[in-house]
């Protein structure tokens, strides 16, 4: 007996339905359905970044602030995260559209019957081709849908304010690390002043004893004074490699980097702020972005109760599929099915699981709730002892401008009587340090006024530069 060879002819709706399956099993790229909720609305990377090529480039504070919104990592980090929660906020909301799932399969088998000792008995074959598509959509769930939509976009929340929270620490603590460099390379020019002063100083005395017209001791207590005078400028130039290292570091850069600052003139008046302390303790309560996240954590944990308590009611789901199959082989040849329905889902006992998962997000709730006024508690603190530092900064830089003015006067009797030989060493030197010291406040005054204002800034939450 012959064989019988049977091709696979596919009746054209199946096949249209087969191949469809499997194009809609392939993973979609992104670019194609990159946001079909529009939900991913942070910006990834900000535009308009610096050259990382600094050489020979003055910079100014705002292009420090470009370079280190661009190259801050922590920063980067905290637009990620936004980015990832603004997804799972669109995947809860994928929660109100229907799931669709498309299947296909080929099937093929050899049989043969060995009951029988029929030489003639050959092997027999078969295939099939199917396809089916399933449909399923929750009708109603008792809010547990609605809750983790709402968790999400808390939590959507929760992470926009915590990046805007990192946005502005990077920006406090660039304005901060700019002044600490311009007042330690302040410092170390008033240490070199200081140093020249010291020098003239040893060379009178140096001088005067070579003339035999002071002791021994004049001439040692003026050349102590200036190698200590030696030792501040070490001191200083130390100090001002450390802060242009830690600037450098807040810009992601090497701390070897050599950072031309562009010249600014700054006075008083650009550390002048006006605020009733009380007025600025409300304000940073209402406007700090780290508040408002924790305020939306707070937020997200009452609504995980809801969910919680949400999971003890049923859900209400619809579906409905429909199936194709082509024996290719003949037979019973095409076959079509297709059902609907309405289901409900009910959880009559969990082991006590749901109730524990109720009390443990109730606990979380009183906890987030703790935290958060924990955070009002420390940030009243701080805006009352920023603004009291600032109150001192101003008083004393008022008070360095009148020292600076009286030591200089001092110092300049001191020299005039010693090179008369009216004076003594010790005169001279006590003059001639307390204006060292009077001439080093004077210049440190005014970068203290303008930290202690950026602090004060910082702990109200608000941006000036």
């Amino acid at each position: 007996m012959g064989r019988r060879r049977t091709g696979i002819i596919l009746n054209p709706l199946v096949f249209a339905f087969f191949v469809s399956a499997i194009f809609f099993a392939a993973p979609v790229k992104a670019e194609d359905f990159s946001d079909p909720f529009s939900v991913l609305g942070t910006q990834a990377t900000p535009t308009g970044c610096l050259n990382s090529d600094l050489d020979n480039k003055a910079l100014s504070l705002n292009d420090l602030l470009n370079i280190a919104i661009c190259n801050n990592p922590t920063l980067a980090t905290s637009y990620m995260q936004a980015k990832s929660a603004a997804a799972s906020y669109g995947k809860a909301l994928s929660a109100y559209l229907p799931d669709l799932d498309a299947s296909a399969n080929i099937k093929g088998a050899r049989s043969k019957n060995t009951a029988t000792d029929d030489d003639d008995n050959d092997w027999k074959s078969s295939s099939s081709v199917g396809a089916s598509l399933t449909l399923s959509w929750l009708v109603y769930d008792f809010g547990a849908r609605e809750a983790d939509r709402d968790i999400a976009q808390k939590t959507l929340e929760q992470a926009n304010f915590t990046k805007n929270q990192t946005l502005q620490d990077t920006v406090f603590n660039v304005i901060s690390a700019y002044y600490s460099l311009l007042s330690a390379r302040e410092a170390l020019t008033v240490a070199k002043t200081n140093e020249e002063t010291s020098l003239k100083s040893y060379q009178i005395a140096l001088k005067k004893y070579d003339l035999g017209l002071v002791k021994l001791s004049d001439k040692l207590q003026a050349e102590t004074s200036f190698g200590q005078s030696q030792y501040a400028v070490a001191e200083s130039e130390a100090a001002l490699t450390k802060a242009r290292g830690k600037l450098a570091e807040l810009l992601n850069l090497s701390a070897a980097t050599e950072l031309d600052l562009a010249e600014v003139t700054l006075s008083v008046e650009d550390g002048k702020f006006e605020g009733d302390p009380k007025e600025l303790i409300a304000e940073a309560l209402a406007r700090r972005a780290d508040i408002k996240a924790s305020e939306a954590a707070t937020a997200a944990a009452k609504l995980a109760i809801d969910k919680a308590e949400a999971a003890n009611y049923p859900s209400i789901s619809f579906s409905s599929s429909a199936t194709a199959t082509d024996n290719l082989s003949g037979g019973s040849g095409q076959s079509y099915s297709g059902n609907i329905g309405l289901g409900i889902s009910v959880p009559l006992f969990t082991g006590f699981a749901n109730t524990y998962n109720t009390i443990a997000k109730r606990y979380d709730y009183q906890a987030q709730m703790d935290k958060l006024a924990a955070l009002e508690s420390s940030i009243r603190q701080d805006v009352w002892n920023k603004y009291q530092d600032y109150i001192t900064s101003v008083k004393n830089y008022d008070i360095s401008q009148k020292l600076f003015i009286s030591a200089s006067e001092s110092f300049k009797v001191a020299d005039g009587a010693y090179k008369a030989g009216k004076g003594n060493i010790l005169e001279l030197l006590n003059a001639q340090s307390a204006l060292a010291e009077a001439r080093k406040e004077k210049s440190s005054s005014l970068y203290d006024l303008l930290l202690a204002k950026n602090d004060l800034l910082r702990a109200i939450g608000k941006v000036e530069i």
